[in-house]
């Protein structure tokens, strides 16, 4: 009797056990394929919206064939009006600038980019205080859900988080995490934007107070994965042959002396890769303007224009590196 009890309850064990098993089979095989249909779902939005931060790195990865590519953060994108620079040189430009991001950001975009074409110039705007360990650039927020086709991206952004090849492997929608409700907004509405990349600045900003004198640069902490970033970008560029300038666009008030270390450091990374490097920064044009300015470190959209001109003329007489 007490046999058949206990073979019995293991009976009834074993059933039960396969029946949670196949359970969380079904959950699993369930979760993988909603996953997986949610994530094509999702990167079919990414090719399709036609404005927003996902549509302006697409355009510069994939898209875009200029001759002249503007690189960097919110004041490459806000400073380089790309009609400007072609009415001035007679070649098309594009400002693949990109707000709140930082030259890893800069590094991704160009090792994607540079598989389908190379433009004759890059111009890759750089602002010091950017390079700062303090400032914490995020290329995920941005990038990430274009690893879904584009897989190197990974190897990049692996840098910031060490498991991410394992998250993105589990879950294809992971990758868009980051970027659901920006790709929705511009899915279901949507804006017509032919700027060329260019985000000008329209609206003065009234209350801020500008600074009035420099803190002490030399104290800065240079990132070692920025920099590392920068330097692997300017090198691919010569790898393919393209004229690299690096610029520092005007800024109202520049915190490090025209002579300091980390920048003639910068100076002379490009000076390795045959490029130029042109300091506006202390452009008397330009410099503690505070009607010309939005911030201490971005211009005017009206300045940033005139700048692009001014960019231009100065590009045209770079005769050694101009073959038009």
């Amino acid at each position: 009797m007490f046999l058949i009890k206990v073979n019995s309850y293991i009976s009834n064990f074993d059933m039960k056990k396969h029946k949670y098993i196949l359970l969380f089979i079904v959950f699993v095989l369930g979760f993988l394929i909603s996953d997986r249909i949610i994530a094509q779902w999702l990167n079919s939005i990414l090719y399709s919206v036609s404005s927003g931060t996902h549509a302006e790195a697409r355009i510069a990865m994939y898209e875009q064939k200029s001759e002249i590519l503007i690189l960097g953060s919110s004041r490459a994108q806000s400073h380089f009006d790309p009609l400007a620079i072609t009415k001035v040189t007679g070649l098309s430009c594009y400002n693949a600038g990109m707000v709140s991001q930082g030259y890893d950001y800069t590094e991704i975009i160009t090792s994607v980019m540079l598989k389908r074409y190379s433009p004759e110039f890059v111009v890759i705007e750089v602002t010091p205080t950017f390079f700062d360990e303090s400032i914490y650039n995020i290329a995920n927020a941005v990038l990430l859900p274009f690893a879904y086709d584009e897989k190197s991206i990974l190897n990049f952004l692996e840098r910031d988080d060490k498991f991410i090849k394992v998250k993105s492997t589990i879950s294809q929608s992971f990758l868009f995490n980051s970027a659901v409700f920006k790709l929705m907004i511009r899915h279901f509405f949507p804006k017509d934007v032919n700027s060329l990349g260019f985000a000008p600045i329209l609206k003065k900003n009234l209350n801020f107070e500008f600074s009035t004198k420099q803190r002490d640069f030399s104290r800065m902490k240079i990132s070692k994965i920025q920099m590392e970033a920068f330097i692997n970008s300017v090198n691919m560029f010569k790898k393919h042959n393209v004229k690299i300038i690096a610029t520092i666009s005007p800024i109202y008030l520049p915190e490090w002396g025209e002579n300091d270390k980390f920048i003639m450091q910068l100076k002379e990374i490009i000076k390795s890769v045959g490029g130029e490097f042109l300091d506006y920064s202390r452009d008397p044009r330009f410099m503690r303007k505070k009607e010309l300015c939005y911030d201490d470190l971005h211009l005017m959209g009206t300045a940033a224009t005139e700048f692009s001109y001014i960019f231009g003329a100065d590009l045209n007489k770079l005769s050694h590196l101009r073959t038009k």
